[in-house]
């Protein structure tokens, strides 16, 4: 039972990982529209911030 467990996992799990070009996180493209500059705070502080202090931060919303 627990090998057909096993194979039912790693078939659930593979069916999760899209490597087609659909998947926008592995075939990123910079353009205008979908991408987005953030000149500050600089990644090295948004890194602290997000992921070792585990905090959030707000970004003030600009009338363009």
């Amino acid at each position: 039972m627990d090998e057909l467990l096993g194979k039912k996992y790693e078939s659930w799990k593979n069916s999760l990982l899209d490597f087609g070009k659909r998947n926008r996180l592995i075939n990123y493209k910079d353009t205008k529209k979908s991408s987005l500059m953030i000149e500050s705070p600089s990644y090295h502080e948004l890194w602290e911030k997000i992921v070792e202090d585990e905090g959030t931060i707000e970004f003030p919303l600009l009338d363009i």
